[in-house]
């Protein structure tokens, strides 16, 4: 009796061993997960990191010639465009010309019109003429381009290239909206709803032109806006480059302007809305999800403002501290001079007209690690 009164003990003392031996061992089994290690038994390291890698597709020198990439030229690229298919094109404004990039591995460049300085039109489009155009956007089939100094917007269209007039009075700056509109060195253009919208720059004004030709003063007060775009519910944002702020049009009845980033005086500085600090900022865009890239002209680099509460702005690409060079490379470690243009395809790049360089860049999120 006595035997068997230890008998519960005995087998607990063999449970307990057991228990612990199957422990051990399950943390000698390199198939048992811990901690640091997935289910396969490898370290899974840091977390995942993404940054904007810059590239160059298109551009070296300065000059004139298409081609294949970084084998073109061009003379102060300064407005850009993507459309659905990814195709880009480019206000080559130095050299009185429309450029088009395809998006086919190769980046192939050519001359939408090759007619050089002056102000033509063309059923053809080839011979058109322009003065140092700006401003492009990709809509309804066509091309819509702010002609600066001929003070006009101009219309190609994408089936045939012909070229024509669709505002403006050549040749002659003024202000006044209908029919006759005149403008006086417009820039920044963006097109929503039927409507085209323009930053009037010299008129230190936006304007609002329907599918007639016939302009509307929707804000004045500005100081030299230049980039121009609209987001999905119509609220159009500008960037007010003499007060060196980004300023939002609300799709209200009034047209309510607000001051969304900067603060009117020139800087650098990251951080929310009136905390951030711009130098002539110039081109601007919005992706997908509500988000503002901007190409800050005097600090030679890209800034983003988030689609958040605070509008928190970030430089994603260009030198931290205003630096200007030539450089591809992630984040602040590339370097960009004067950049103008900038546009979002519909994968969320970025493409950028580096001005200074002569250059097209490329920006696209990835994982750097």
């Amino acid at each position: 009796m006595k035997g068997l009164a230890k008998r519960p003990f005995f087998f607990l003392g063999i449970c307990a061993a057991v228990c612990a031996a199957a422990v051990f061992a399950a943390c000698k089994n390199p198939w048992i997960p811990t901690l640091d290690k997935d289910k396969d038994g490898v370290d899974e390291g840091p977390p995942p990191q993404y940054a904007w890698v810059v590239t160059t597709i298109a551009g070296s020198v300065e000059g004139l010639s298409d081609g294949v990439g970084t084998a073109t030229r061009f003379r102060a690229p300064t407005g850009i465009t993507a459309d659905a298919g990814g195709t880009l094109y480019v206000t080559d404004t130095g050299n009185h010309r429309i450029r088009k990039i395809t998006s086919d591995g190769l980046w192939t460049v050519s001359s939408i019109t090759a007619g050089g300085e002056g102000f033509l039109n063309d059923p053809s489009g080839s011979a058109a003429k322009f003065r140092s155009p700006a401003g492009i956007i990709a809509y309804g089939g066509n091309l819509y381009v702010a002609d600066t100094n001929n003070h006009i917007i101009r219309s190609i269209s994408l089936s045939s290239s012909s070229v024509g007039t669709f505002a403006g009075t050549v040749g002659t700056s003024g202000l006044s909206d209908g029919p006759s509109a005149q403008f006086y060195h417009p820039q920044g253009i963006t097109a929503y709803g039927g409507n085209l919208y323009v930053a009037d720059t010299d008129n230190n004004s936006i304007r609002e032109i329907d599918s007639g030709g016939s302009a509307n003063t929707i804000a004045t007060g500005l100081n030299s806006p230049q980039g121009i775009t609209v987001d999905a519910a119509g609220n159009l944002y500008v960037a007010d480059s003499g007060n060196h702020s980004i300023r939002k049009i609300a799709n209200d009845g009034p047209r309510t302007v607000t001051t969304i980033a900067g603060n009117g005086g020139p800087g650098l500085a990251d951080g929310p809305g009136a905390a951030a600090r711009f130098s002539f900022p110039k081109g601007i865009t919005v992706d997908a999800a509500g988000n503002l890239y901007v190409t800050d002209f005097g600090n030679h680099n890209i800034r983003k403002i988030a689609n958040d509460g605070p509008r928190t702005v970030t430089t994603i690409a260009g030198a931290g501290d205003g630096t200007p060079g030539d450089a591809d490379g992630v984040g602040t470690a590339a370097r960009f001079e004067n950049p103008q243009g900038i546009s979002v395809d519909t994968a969320g790049n970025l493409y950028v007209a580096d001005t200074g360089n002569y250059r097209i860049r490329k920006l696209s999120w990835q994982r750097i690690n």
